[in-house]
């Protein structure tokens, strides 16, 4: 479990991981994400499971994001 930042502008790379599934629940900022094809708008209050080899990716697009989250599989 940890909680990660990410600044307003700023995404993650388009990546997955083979052995590893995350929770995820935004607690400020509004962002858009990518999981596969398909794209979300997600803020404050949302939750967000990402499977095991899902492709995804995160940008903050309305002031900084903070989100937590859970980790279960293997740790890259």
């Amino acid at each position: 479990m940890g909680k990660f930042l990410l600044r307003e502008s700023e995404r993650t790379s388009l990546h997955l991981h083979e052995g590893q599934s995350h929770f995820w629940f935004v607690e400020s900022g509004n962002g858009e994400l990518t999981i596969e094809e398909r794209k979300f708008f997600i803020g404050p209050g949302d939750s967000i499971f990402i499977d095991v080899g899902q492709l995804h990716r995160l940008s903050a697009m309305l002031h900084d994001m903070e989100v937590f989250f859970v980790t279960a599989g293997q740790i890259d």
